[in-house]
């Protein structure tokens, strides 16, 4: 494919590589070296054989294994990536198994059709 990717990747481009195999996210920087319809070749920055995520979901390839981690197109995107799932892991937490009386029928309605899938 030549060119940038429908997604906006593109040769060249800088990119944040999180990898999430231990404990601790292990976050790097990488660079893309090739752009293909579905996969995105990148290559870590400390030099590091090149390695592929797919263009839509961001997943490093592991092969036959689940995905070693994932690529971000900056670290503002991670960081916010982080705070979202922060906050959606506190807000699992505090909900109870009653409704909270200051919520109506209609927002409960709302939230609902809101948060889950269709």
């Amino acid at each position: 494919m030549s060119g940038p990717h429908p997604n906006g990747w593109q040769v060249g481009m800088e990119v944040i590589i999180v990898l999430t195999e231990r404990r601790e996210a292990d976050v790097r920087n990488g660079t893309i070296t090739k752009i293909g319809r579905r996969w995105i070749t990148f290559r870590h920055s400390a030099g590091w054989a090149e390695n592929r995520f797919d263009a839509d979901t961001m997943r490093i390839d592991g092969g036959q294994y689940g995905s070693p981690g994932r690529v971000y197109p900056s670290m503002a995107e991670y960081e916010e990536t982080l705070e979202r799932n922060k906050l959606w892991a506190d807000l699992r937490g505090r909900i109870g198994y009653q409704p909270p009386d200051h919520l109506t029928l209609d927002r409960i309605k709302a939230i609902h059709a809101e948060v889950l899938p269709k």
